[in-house]
């Protein structure tokens, strides 16, 4: 009987609370905040997301957009807190805004990891399948930026149909993404050929000996090229794809007015999307993904090791010496 008393509240805290957090960590935390500071106006006035649900009178005090410690200085950008956008999420269709977007996230997700595939078989092959397959998906991530941004409660709401053709989607994104998806590549290989290189030597999940240096050295190199190469190759391709939503469409956040200012397409597009990046913009992705970074690792070490100890325990109690 103890025995699954256990085994139920096993389940539970996985199901209740690990698969919960990591998903929002993993996905909402890492994947839907940084489209919304790719794209926020950080000079945009107070407004307030709450009536997005009920219309209110409107009190600034309540809003996502966060005041500096003086109560007159220039309101801050809800990208600029963690939990701004969180409270931002959930003001708007409470627990499910943090799964909005996902059916499109996961489609584009199967490509790349077909084309991952193909990367195991043949390393030249594997580098153009690497670009050339998630590239022909290029529809399904611009669907998922626009299901992240608009506040309709469909995931699908029709703006493929109405405002955007399938070509000209291609041909505004299409560059930015094959960029993206590049700088992806190239870093992969470059970490791969390090890894190689050093002869890393790992027992049980673990470096051994004086591997721990050279383990140090491949996370901080990984870290520097993903911040230097994919991290604004991502946000240029997020701006081109944000570009493109209607005029009239209702976001989450006030939209960088320089967007605006991507017009044409081809290389024209990629190119007006570099250029309406800013310092201060990649400075603050960088740091939601430092905070980011520094929260999950402990979270996912606390819930990890209890999660994997309580199954060792029951394993342990159910085994016959």
């Amino acid at each position: 009987m103890a025995g699954i008393v256990s085994f139920v509240g096993f389940l539970i805290f996985t199901f209740g609370l690990v698969v919960p957090v990591a998903f929002f960590m993993f996905y909402t935390a890492y994947s839907v905040f940084p489209i919304l500071a790719a794209v926020e106006d950080l000079d945009a006035a107070i407004y307030d997301s709450i009536s997005i649900v009920v219309p209110r009178v409107v009190d600034e005090a309540e809003g996502p957009t966060r005041l500096g410690k003086d109560g007159g200085a220039k309101p801050l950008p809800v990208s600029s807190s963690l939990r701004s956008m969180t409270r931002l999420l959930y003001s708007s269709r409470r627990c499910f805004s943090f799964c909005r977007g996902y059916s499109w996230f996961f489609l584009f997700g199967i490509v790349k990891s077909l084309a991952l595939g193909v990367c195991v078989k043949s390393p030249l092959l594997g580098f153009l399948a690497q670009i050339l397959l998630p590239l022909a998906a290029t529809h399904f991530h611009a669907l998922w930026v626009h299901s992240v941004l608009s506040t309709s409660s469909r995931t699908t709401h029709a703006f493929q149909g109405r405002a955007v053709e399938a070509g000209r989607l291609f041909r505004t994104a299409g560059p930015p993404m094959a960029l993206y998806l590049t700088s992806e590549a190239v870093v992969q290989r470059i970490m791969l050929q390090y890894y190689k290189g050093v002869g890393m030597i790992w027992e049980d999940f673990m470096p051994i000996g004086n591997h721990f240096h050279k383990s140090f050295i491949f996370w901080m190199l990984l870290a520097v090229l993903t911040f230097v190469l994919v991290v604004p190759a991502y946000v240029v391709l997020v701006r081109a794809e944000a570009s493109l939503l209607p005029s009239d469409e209702q976001t989450l956040v006030p939209l960088d007015p320089a967007l605006e200012g991507i017009s044409g397409e081809g290389v024209l597009a990629l190119v007006g999307a570099w250029r309406s990046l800013t310092r201060p913009r990649i400075v603050n992705l960088v740091f939601l993904y430092v905070r980011m970074f520094m929260i999950t690792v402990p979270v996912t070490f606390v819930l990890g090791f209890i999660d994997f100890g309580w199954w060792l325990v029951m394993a342990m109690d159910s085994w016959r010496f």
